[in-house]
C-alpha cells in the first residue's frame, strides 16, 4: 500500500524530483570542481608557480608596438652572443608576389626589418648590444605556397651601443639566415595566410 502511494506522488511531481536531482548533481559536480582547483592552487604554491603578467604596449602603430615588446621580452636573456640571436619582425613581408624592382630590374625577393631581442656582441671589440639595439635587414627568397615556408637571409646589420654610436654591415653577401625558434640549424621558416596576406607570424619570435 505504502509503494502505491509513493508511486502515485512520484508520478505527480516528475518535474520537481527531476529539477531537484539536477540541482544535486550540479552541487557535486562544483563541490568536486572547487576541491580540485584548491588542489591544483596548493601544489602551485608548493612549487613556487607564479602567474604570468600580462602587459599591455603601448605605441601608436603596430610597428612601434613589436618594438617596444622585443625590448620588454630582452630582459629574459642576460648573455650577449656573436654568433646568434633572438629576432622579432617588425615590417611584416608581403609574400603574394615576391618581387622587388631596384634599379629597374626586377628580382625574386622581398624586404623586411627584424630588431634584435637577445644581446649581440662585437667579435672584434668590447662593444655589446642590448634588445632592441640592433635592426637586421632581412631578404625572404624560394618561397613555396604549397608547403607555405620560405627562406629569410640576412643581408645587412645596423646596431647602436647606449653612447649613441651607429654601427652597419651591408655586404653583397647574406651574413646569416633565420630559424624557427625550435629549428636554428633549418633556414626555412613558415609562413602564415593572413587573410589572403602570405606573411610570417608577427605574434612569435625567431632566431637568427
Amino acid at each position: 500500500m505504502g509503494f502505491t502511494r509513493l508511486k502515485k506522488i512520484i508520478s505527480k511531481n516528475k518535474i520537481l524530483i527531476y529539477i531537484t536531482a539536477l540541482l544535486t548533481v550540479t552541487s557535486d559536480v562544483y563541490e568536486a570542481k572547487d576541491t580540485g582547483m584548491r588542489f591544483v592552487q596548493d601544489i602551485r604554491e608548493i612549487i613556487g608557480y607564479e602567474q604570468p603578467i600580462l602587459v599591455t604596449v603601448q605605441g601608436g602603430g603596430a610597428m612601434e608596438k613589436r618594438l617596444k615588446l622585443a625590448k620588454l621580452e630582452a630582459s629574459n636573456y642576460s648573455i650577449p652572443s656573436s654568433s646568434s640571436a633572438v629576432i622579432k619582425f617588425l615590417s611584416l613581408p608581403w609574400l603574394n608576389s615576391p618581387q622587388s624592382y631596384i634599379a629597374n630590374t626586377v628580382h625574386d625577393y622581398t624586404f623586411a626589418i627584424v630588431t634584435t631581442v637577445s644581446p649581440i656582441s662585437s667579435t672584434s671589440s668590447e662593444h655589446v648590444f642590448d634588445g632592441g639595439d640592433c635592426r637586421l635587414g632581412v631578404r625572404a627568397s624560394n618561397i613555396k605556397k604549397d608547403k607555405m615556408i620560405a627562406t629569410f637571409d640576412i643581408v645587412s646589420l645596423s646596431c647602436t651601443d647606449n653612447a649613441g654610436y651607429a654601427y652597419s654591415i651591408e655586404p653583397d653577401y647574406p651574413i646569416g639566415y633565420i630559424s624557427a625558434l625550435s629549428n636554428p640549424g633549418i633556414d626555412k621558416v613558415k609562413i602564415v595566410d593572413n587573410d589572403s596576406y602570405l606573411t610570417i607570424n608577427p605574434d612569435i619570435n625567431y632566431y637568427a
